[in-house]
């Protein structure tokens, strides 16, 4: 947790005092290095967007939707939502929203699985082996590639900049980390909970096997809305965050375009493949 924080406090700083994206501080620090920045993050994105896409269609699933016109119809809502007229606030509303929503089903379902909250704690504090692997996946999953730059993107795109910032800066950047922490710690106890009783998980889908156990046919209900609202609201911050990084792409016409391509090519190759994830 604390090198999440500091990695993204880090950088949300200094391009919050700049007044700058990624991209453009890159050209600053050495010309032709914002491209190669925005060529890679577009490329991570783009990998990343096939999984978001895939995930809206595996959740929608949950309810009795194909997933492959799961991922149409969610690819669609969430391009309706880049595109509207001040999509800003809009994408604020939406992500605050779903977040609350993941929590709260989580939250349901970790109370009824009734997790060792004692063993748990001296656990994280006092962990039997730590795995070197989990641990970078997890610290990579929160602020590697463009997860990093979406939430001060959006800030800059909102005019929060400069040193009279910093104090607002910090907090937005620790308030984001403290809640994806505080949804991977209900998701853990509720996997926990379900195994100290159960005995184990269906390896061909766990994290739906414990909501199903944890909480009968309700809680796998829950899971394909935590997997879908995670998965959708990942396709428009993926999405918006990639095409940010280029300069031309922020008017208006191209911005609308770009957008258009990248979810399509996501959704595109997410129907090819079939299963990516």
């Amino acid at each position: 947790m604390l090198v999440v924080v500091s990695a993204q406090v880090n950088v949300w700083r200094v391009l919050g005092v700049a007044g700058r994206r990624g991209d453009e501080l890159a050209s600053a620090l050495l010309p032709g290095l914002g491209a190669v920045l925005a060529a890679m993050v577009a490329a991570g994105g783009l990998v990343f967007n096939v999984g978001n896409v895939a995930g809206c269609g595996l959740g929608l699933a949950v309810f009795g939707v194909p997933p492959a016109i799961g991922a149409t119809l969610s690819a669609a809502a969430s391009l309706a939502l880049l595109l509207r007229p001040r999509a800003g606030r809009a994408l604020d509303t939406f992500a605050k929203a779903l977040g609350a929503l993941m929590i709260v089903l989580t939250a349901a379902v970790m109370a009824v699985s009734g997790p060792d909250y004692l063993g748990a704690l001296r656990r994280a504090v006092w962990p039997q082996h730590v795995a070197f692997l989990p641990v970078v996946t997890l610290v990579g999953g929160t602020v590697g590639g463009y997860i990093t730059f979406s939430g001060v993107h959006r800030l800059l795109d909102a005019g929060i900049a400069g040193e009279a910032e910093v104090p607002r800066l910090t907090r937005a950047s620790v308030l984001g980390i403290l809640v994806t922490g505080a949804m991977r710690v209900l998701l853990f106890l509720a996997v926990l909970g379900v195994v100290a009783r159960a005995g184990g998980l269906d390896p061909a889908n766990p994290p739906a096997s414990a909501f199903r156990l944890g909480a009968g046919e309700w809680g796998y209900r829950f899971f394909g809305l935590v997997l879908w609202s995670a998965a959708i609201t990942s396709v428009v911050g993926c999405s918006y965050t990639s095409l940010s990084f280029f300069p031309r792409l922020r008017m208006a016409g191209a911005g609308r375009a770009a957008l258009l391509a990248f979810v399509g090519l996501s959704l595109a190759l997410y129907l090819l493949v079939g299963r990516p994830v």
